[in-house]
């Protein structure tokens, strides 16, 4: 196996001797050489290098901050390893490409529409789905009061409901939680609003929570979703809001947003 450079030369009949201490260059005024280091090779001396290096090779371009300035020239055992090389990536690209295909055919429409595809419910079945009765649950506040959905719902008036934001106190929560403040109590202060809190994992977590990101004495209540019981039973993440009227029915439940959607729902009640 042979692996060699090969640059221009000056002149023809001459090698380049490269210095161990040398960078690579091709030009006479550079690092790699000077005129001193070429030597002339006899007659002899090049036709044998010639017939050692005559058999089939494989060219590398070599490359540098000012484009292409010679070559590398595989020989032997290297050349036969660089084309298994290319040969097995080229099999990983395509077996990669097929997997690929087979993933987004299956995911049908790429292109989401916008509109609520979830199947219609019958009205006066329990679910958590809009239109549905709500099921009854069972919730401790950040006071370690237990409230039970059944109760806030019989505690409204006619015309407003019950309004639980799923928080992790992010940043991106918090802005929710202002504008719910500034916008939409102000607008419908019949409702009842409440923040689900399900990332501290204790009372004394979501306490902490509500007093360290200023909503103590707010017109929000935290509530302790310790165990995520509430987060599974409407299928909620970061941000889901969830309105529930008078009558104990569902009348939203999807992401926040920027509000609009909740004041169209607690407009309608």
């Amino acid at each position: 196996m042979y692996l060699i450079k090969v640059f221009s030369s000056p002149k023809p009949g001459t090698v380049p001797i490269l210095g161990r201490d040398k960078a690579p260059s091709v030009n006479g005024d550079s690092p790699l050489y000077s005129p001193s280091d070429k030597r002339e090779l006899s007659p002899q001396r090049r036709g044998g290098a010639e017939k050692r290096f005559n058999a089939p090779a494989l060219r590398l371009p070599l490359f540098d901050k000012e484009g292409i300035r010679g070559e590398t020239i595989l020989r032997g055992g290297a050349r036969r390893r660089y084309s298994a090389s290319l040969r097995l990536l080229g099999k990983y690209v395509v077996h990669l490409l097929f997997l690929l295909s087979l993933g987004l055919s299956g995911c049908g429409d790429l292109i989401p529409s916008g509109s609520d595809k979830r199947p219609t419910v019958e009205a006066g079945t329990t679910g958590t789905q809009v239109g549905q009765t709500a099921p009854d649950f069972a919730i401790v506040d950040s006071q370690g009061n237990t409230r039970t959905l059944s109760q806030e719902v019989a505690a409204l008036a006619p015309g407003n409901a019950v309004v639980f934001y799923f928080t992790m106190w992010c940043p991106i929560c918090d802005s929710h939680q202002g504008h719910i403040l500034s916008s939409i109590i102000p607008a419908f202060p019949g409702s009842k609003y409440f923040l689900v809190d399900y990332v501290s994992g204790s009372v004394g977590g979501t306490r902490q929570a509500e007093v360290s990101n200023g909503y103590s004495g707010s017109l929000f209540t935290a509530l302790a979703d310790t165990d995520r019981s509430v987060l599974n039973l409407f299928n909620a993440t970061m941000s889901t809001t969830v309105v529930i009227d008078s009558t104990g029915v569902v009348r939203m439940n999807e992401d926040y947003k920027d509000g609009s959607r909740l004041m169209v729902v607690l407009g309608g009640l």
